[in-house]
């Protein structure tokens, strides 16, 4: 993370200033699984808190509404933005939601991780950068995120540097409820919900992967 001097004022409103950190733009297909796993988790780790919301702690609720508040902004925002035919999806998805669990923990995540985000050096990421879309969130919603952005190749590999810091969570009862979220989030494009719901469940070890449509 880049050096913080202060507050200054940037089209209007306040904003912090940064040192600046020289480097290059990179790709997170290049970059090295094992150690952004490590990294990931070491925030999972060591930043826990028991209420999601946004990273200043000014919004922030019980963990227990997690999936009933993401349902609600799937609700307000797939019909408008989204899902084709919604009223014929709208009953299964809200099942989706309902069947997940409640969260036990919530950490710091992005909700639009991206190789820009970093600034490189040698061919990795260096320095995170890009933090504006901060929240406080579970982190079976991270994971499923990272699950979807990482190639199949690199996701066993993150899984692992990831293990070695912590307990890698058990996405199977999440997953489902957070890609919907995340498709609603427009994370990764627009694809249709049976189709990003069927994309490969990566960080499931091989006997234990299934279609989560």
């Amino acid at each position: 993370m880049p050096e913080v001097h202060g507050l200054t004022e940037f089209r209007g409103g306040p904003a912090l200033r940064l040192g600046f950190i020289p480097g290059e733009a990179g790709d997170l297909e290049d970059a090295d699984a094992h150690t952004l796993g490590r990294q990931v988790a070491a925030v999972h780790e060591q930043a826990q808190v028991h209420h999601f919301g946004d990273v200043t702690g000014r919004v922030r609720w019980p963990l227990a509404e997690f999936y009933p508040r993401a349902l609600e902004t799937v609700q307000a925002v797939a019909p408008r933005f989204r899902f084709l035919d919604w009223a014929a999806q709208a009953a299964g998805v809200a099942r989706l939601f309902q069947a997940a669990p409640a969260p036990t923990v919530a950490v710091p995540m992005l909700l639009d991780w991206h190789g820009s985000q970093f600034v490189w050096r040698g061919g990795q990421p260096y320095a995170l950068v890009d933090v504006e879309a901060s929240v406080l969130a579970p982190p079976e919603l991270d994971l499923c995120l990272w699950e979807v952005l990482l190639l199949p190749a690199q996701a066993q590999v993150f899984r692992t540097g990831y293990s070695e810091i912590r307990p890698f969570p058990d996405l199977v009862p999440h997953r489902a409820a957070c890609r919907t979220l995340l498709l609603t989030l427009e994370v990764d494009g627009a694809p249709p919900l049976a189709e990003w719901l069927a994309r490969p469940a990566s960080f499931d070890p091989p006997s234990q992967r299934t279609c989560h449509v």
